[in-house]
Parts: C-alpha cells; sequence; structure tokens
C-alpha cells in the first residue's frame, strides 16, 4: 500500500509537468545489510537540481525494505560533485548528506514493534544516461549509516526524466526563474488512507481538511484537521511550511514541509492529547482558474510507536 500509493504521487508530479525543472528519478533495486548476508527490496524517488555544470543537490526518498528486524526508509538531502563525459550523454557523479530515517523495528522473540527515528548520513555514487525524449536512465550506490548499528548498502536501478527541455544533450546546469503565484489562497478536502507503521502495516480511512496561503514565492504555510480511523484512532488540528516550487505559469506545485500535530488520540481504552510531528511532500494540478487537484503523504512522527503514513488526494479551490 504505500509503495503503491508512493509511486501514485510520483507519477501525478512528473508525469503532468511539461515545464518543470530540473530532473524526476524513481529508483528499485536492494538493500544489503553490511554485518550480515540478509538482503530486502529497495525503491525510492529523487529530485534534483543543476548547480552549474560540475555540482547539483537533491533530496532522495529512499524505502529499504525489511532487512533482518528493521523496516526503514528516510529522507538524505544531498550535495553532489559531477563529471560529464561522452558529449554530456554520461554523468558520474558522487554525493553525501545526512540521512533523516524511520524505523520500525521488531522484536525478534514475541510481536512487540518499536518505532525509532534518527539522522544518520548517506553517501552515494550514480552513472547516468541521457537519452533521446528527455528520458534518463541511471545506476546508483548508496551507504548508509545510522546510529543504530543497522549500516546498509543500497543498489538501485533508476528510470527518470528531465521536465524541462534542455538547450544541450546531457544534465540541466540550472532550475528555470520561479513565477509569481496567481492566487494566494487555497481550501482543499483530501481524503485516503493512514497507513501504520507496525508489523502488519494495517490501515484505516483518513481525511484532510486544509488552508493553504502563499507567504513567498518558495514557501506555503498551511493549517488543517486531520482524522485519521482505526488503527491509528486520532484526530486533530496541524500546522506545515512548505517549501516548493510553481510551474507551467502557475498550473503544477510541488512541496515538501513539516510541522506539529496536536492529536486527540485514542489508544486502547484510553484518550490523550499529544503533540506528534509530521513531514510530508505534497504534488497539485490546477485545471480550471480557481480549482486545483492536490495530492499529499504525510509521516505522523511519534514519540510514543504509533507512526503513521498519510495518503489523501483531493480537490481544492484557490482564490
Amino acid at each position: 500500500m504505500r509503495k503503491t500509493a508512493f509511486f501514485l504521487l510520483f507519477w501525478f508530479i512528473t508525469g503532468t509537468a511539461p515545464v518543470f525543472a530540473q530532473e524526476m528519478i524513481y529508483h528499485n533495486g536492494t538493500t544489503f545489510m553490511t554485518s550480515s548476508d540478509t538482503s530486502s527490496y529497495a525503491w525510492g524517488a529523487t529530485y534534483l537540481e543543476g548547480l552549474g555544470e560540475h555540482a547539483a543537490w537533491s533530496i532522495t526518498y529512499m524505502n529499504e525494505g525489511h532487512v533482518s528486524n528493521h523496516k526503514r526508509d528516510g529522507l538524505a538531502p544531498q550535495l553532489w560533485g559531477r563529471v560529464n563525459v561522452l558529449g554530456r550523454r554520461v554523468s558520474l557523479a558522487a554525493g553525501a548528506g545526512p540521512y533523516l530515517y524511520y524505523d520500525t523495528v521488531l522484536s525478534t522473540t514475541d510481536t512487540s514493534y518499536s518505532n525509532e527515528h534518527g539522522v544518520g548520513a548517506m553517501a552515494s555514487l550514480s552513472a547516468t544516461l541521457y537519452m533521446g525524449a528527455r528520458f534518463l536512465l541511471q545506476a546508483r550506490g548508496n551507504w548508509i549509516w545510522t546510529k543504530q548499528n543497522a549500516n546498509t548498502y543500497v543498489a538501485t536501478l533508476g528510470i527518470g526524466y528531465q521536465l524541462e527541455k534542455p538547450p544541450s544533450p546531457g544534465p540541466l546546469t540550472g532550475a528555470s526563474p520561479q513565477v509569481d503565484p496567481k492566487t494566494l489562497n487555497e481550501v482543499t478536502l483530501q481524503v485516503g488512507s493512514s497507513v501504520f507503521n507496525e508489523r502488519s502495516d494495517r490501515s484505516g480511512a483518513a481525511l484532510l481538511a486544509e488552508y493553504r496561503r502563499t507567504l513567498w514565492r518558495h514557501v506555503d504555510v498551511t493549517v488543517g484537521w486531520l482524522n485519521e480511523d482505526y488503527p491509528a484512532s486520532r484526530q486533530g488540528p496541524l500546522s506545515q511550511i512548505w517549501a516548493g516550487r510553481s510551474f507551467f505559469n502557475d498550473h503544477l506545485s510541488f512541496g515538501i514541509g513539516a510541522g506539529p500535530y496536536l492529536a486527540f488520540d485514542r489508544s486502547g481504552d484510553s484518550t490523550i492529547t499529544k503533540l506528534n510531528w509530521v513531514v510530508g511532500a505534497t504534488g497539485s494540478l490546477r485545471f480550471l482558474s480557481h480549482w486545483a487537484i492536490r495530492a499529499t503523504w504525510n509521516r505522523v512522527t511519534t514519540s510514543n510507536n504509533r507512526d503513521s503514513d498519510i495518503f489523501v488526494a483531493g480537490v481544492g479551490f484557490r482564490f
């Protein structure tokens, strides 16, 4: 469920972006534990922008699958150095940065689990082949270190798309200028699923009612109400700050955000009020002057082993 929903959000963002800037890449591969012979599937998505001919920055979502007793994924912003060869059709690059991970650690003796979070590091090497029609193929190796002593090596192959037509073969060297937004306010109702991060990844319905306000050219703020049905069984107000881009004459936008979630949590026979945190990604496509389709993924981060993933989509009114 988590992979399918994230994949749909990824292609919603990329498949409708004729003049988006830079590159989006979808990865698939294998995770290997460095301390044992354990391996599992791996998949992820990367957004990359050039910082000139020999540098770039990116942000990657990486799902490491289920190795040993760990079900781990995370976000990795990275800086890259690169050299472009063979008429700029092949780019060889090395990147590094922090790895903000979320790990469902399973007990080996019973049915218990814990949700653990932290900051590790990710170092990567990649080789990218730029083909015709803006498509690209990428082979990538990633070394991930965390304080849990659960270090991994992730090898992937990816297919990507240059969402802005390059003036010559090879990678783009910079992002297009940001267009001023045509509307500053948006009210959205989104529905979908809340996936509980535990052994069996049980899911329930989710509803997000949200007001969004553009503060500056690259910054939005949202306030809303999130309802998660059983098994999460909680609801409450949340607010997020979003960094992002709009393009295609402000018809398409993409952003990442984070903020607090004050949840009224019905856990067992008791109800508690608890401050959690959410991080997420969102994409929006305006199809009429004042109407837009929005899809959002949010990760609810808790301190009492009740993390969840929220996948919702719906219609918004802009004014």
